[in-house]
């Protein structure tokens, strides 16, 4: 067994990203077929995630109350309707660590999102019994970010996915898992110790860095203070100064967006956090790893100006 945020999953497979656990209630139970999914004729294609250049890399479908979702040519999932099951059919080749990649950085935030919860596409730090999260597109820089500051001596909290809770008022925030996943450029500028760096998947040049031992014994949550929003390195990079703005903005995940009960539920939840006057910020700044300490020093003094403001 092992928690990714505050749930447990089951696995007929190692998971090494995840903190491992001895007991408790299992919410998701996973198991990776050595078969093919056996019939795709009653799938029924609703959606096609593409990258700028078009090529596909994720489809959706449904297959009768189920869900099925197609990472092309490495794996498919089948996901029970009410997300507590999950079946993966990898193709001839594609290595553990891939399926592993895809299933709690992919497959899992959009499952536990399905089931109500806000999951914002996010990496996070910690600051003076806070969390800060730092939002953006793929490639963008918020896991370079969020090492830059674990390096100086701040708990990273997660790399990509973070959970959040209203609760009495204010925002509490879960990780998914501690860890980390950079480019060889960004690993080399801004990581000392690479002894605990591994490859995060086999048609990845990314590596990753885990900490899974971090969060064994415990749920983390802990009080959201800021999320800052990136902005985008072509419109940063000509920036002479850091700049930071206040912002409204929403990140998340999403299994199946035709649904709009759950879309509708995701935007009334996102709502609590909005009402909770929770500071939002676009932040920008030159994708430079020379300038990171300076963009350390302003997050760092927006996060202690809100935690020495009166409630």
């Amino acid at each position: 067994m092992y928690r990714i945020f505050d749930i447990l999953i089951e696995s007929n497979i190692l998971i090494p990203e995840l903190p491992e656990v001895e007991q408790g209630e299992i919410s998701i139970s996973f198991q990776l077929s050595s078969d093919t999914f056996p019939d795709e004729s009653q799938l029924k294609w609703y959606h096609h995630w593409r990258l700028p250049d078009g090529e596909i890399t994720i489809s959706c479908a449904r297959l009768r109350e189920d869900y099925f979702l197609r990472f092309p040519e490495l794996a498919d999932f089948l996901i029970s309707t009410n997300g507590n099951q999950i079946g993966c059919f990898a193709m001839l080749g594609v290595s553990d660590e891939s399926i592993r990649h895809l299933l709690v950085d992919q497959v899992i935030p959009r499952v536990v999102a399905h089931q109500g919860s806000i999951v914002l596409h996010a990496s996070a730090i910690e600051i003076d019994g806070g969390v800060i999260a730092f939002l953006g597109e793929s490639g963008w820089g918020k896991s370079t970010l969020a090492t830059s500051f674990y390096e100086q001596g701040y708990p990273l909290l997660t790399d990509d996915c973070l959970l959040l809770k209203p609760e009495e008022g204010k925002i509490v925030a879960i990780p998914s898992y501690a860890g980390s996943r950079l480019w060889s450029d960004s690993l080399e500028a801004v990581v000392n110790d690479k002894s605990s760096v591994h490859p995060v998947a086999h048609y990845s040049s990314k590596m990753r860095l885990i900490f899974p031992d971090r969060l064994k014994n415990k749920v983390l949550q802990l009080p959201l203070t800021a999320i800052f929003v990136l902005g985008s390195p072509e419109q940063s990079n000509d920036l002479k100064e850091i700049d930071v703005e206040p912002l409204m903005v929403k990140h998340s995940f999403l299994l199946d967006i035709t649904d709009m009960d759950k879309i509708t539920t995701q935007f009334q939840a996102f709502g609590q956090v909005t009402d909770s006057e929770l500071p939002i910020y676009r932040l920008s700044y030159p994708r430079e790893h020379a300038r990171l300490a300076n963009v350390r020093n302003v997050v760092q003094k927006v996060a202690l100006k809100l935690s020495t403001e009166e409630p």
